[in-house]
């Protein structure tokens, strides 16, 4: 029994060695030995599920969905006829098998599989794994990686909920999911979630970090980006500013950080028919951009921002 779990652990290794290095092919055919080295074992078969879990995960990958779908069932039902099925290896299963079902274009079906993979996820929690959260974040990126924004949006506030659970409402596991949301809800022009969403991150990791700690910069960013699209640009404005300003105060100033945020408000002050500060700004980014961040242009950016920063006071 020993030898065979080490063979099945060694296949398992290797198939995802392969897959990392971008040979899906391989990585199946890695896949389908392991299953044939675990396939005589009695039943509940777990070792057989979570390789057909992985072959699914696999198949998904490379668009061939029936193949995945007959993968993903075949693990669905070993985990469920388990005497104590374990709920996170159930709700992943189920996670990905509702995922095909998206691709498939079966949404009644895939919204069901969702449910009941977040039926497993909160018993999975219930018994006290916080392993779950980080998977469902790491699925959450493949799932948009792969374009399937309904189940990564599931996957992140899933996520969300098990991370504040497991370390609080103000954790930076918390943040980091905020962060993603945010993105998604800018990509379908949400932007009232998307606002709410920046403005927890930035909240959280003031707390966290401090208020004036570069690493908020990009969520400032986002932030004025978000405000831009909506045409409020005196928000806007103090958002890339302050963001500006966060960069270029850093021990080690953030030059692409800094460098999109002046192309940034180089944008919202051509939109505001400011074209001589409009023109400066994109300038000042260009020289950012190349790397010239020389004490002149240090000088020329805080003149700027501090000039701009005064008038909006002034409005």
């Amino acid at each position: 029994m020993a030898l065979l779990d080490l063979t099945w652990h060694c296949y398992m290794d290797l198939a995802s060695a392969a897959f990392y290095a971008g040979h899906t092919d391989q990585a199946i055919q890695m896949l389908e030995k392991a299953a044939q080295t675990v396939a005589h074992l009695a039943a509940p078969n777990q070792r057989l599920a979570e390789t057909l879990n992985c072959m699914g995960v696999l198949y998904s990958h490379q668009q061939r969905f029936l193949r995945a779908e007959k993968c993903l069932r075949q693990a669905v039902e070993i985990f469920e006829s388990s005497p104590q099925p374990d709920p996170s290896k159930l709700a992943i299963a189920r996670f990905n098998l509702a995922a095909v079902w998206e691709a498939l274009g079966r949404s009644s079906e895939a919204a069901e599989g969702y449910e009941q993979a977040a039926e497993a996820a909160r018993q999975a929690a219930a018994a006290g794994d916080d392993h779950l959260a980080t998977v469902l974040q790491e699925m959450a990126d493949i799932e948009l990686a792969e374009g399937r924004r309904t189940s990564a949006l599931f996957a992140l506030r899933e996520a969300l909920r098990l991370h504040e659970q497991a370390s609080g409402p103000e954790s930076w596991e918390a943040a980091v999911c905020h962060d993603k949301m945010a993105e998604w809800y800018l990509a379908e022009n949400r932007y009232a979630e998307a606002e709410a969403s920046l403005l927890r991150v930035i909240r959280i990791k003031a707390r966290l970090l401090g208020t004036d700690d570069p690493e908020l910069a990009r969520h400032y960013r986002r932030l004025g980006e978000l405000y831009a699209l909506q045409n409020k640009y005196p928000e806007a404005d103090r958002m890339l500013a302050h963001a500006a300003r966060l960069s270029l105060a850093s021990a080690a100033p953030r030059v692409r950080q800094l460098s999109q945020s002046l192309h940034a408000l180089a944008e919202t002050q051509r939109a505001q028919v400011r074209p001589l500060l409009a023109e400066k700004l994109r300038q000042l980014a260009d020289r950012v951009g190349n790397s010239r961040l020389d004490d002149e242009a240090r000088k020329d950016i805080l003149e700027t921002i501090q000039w701009l920063t005064a008038y909006l006071d002034r409005g």
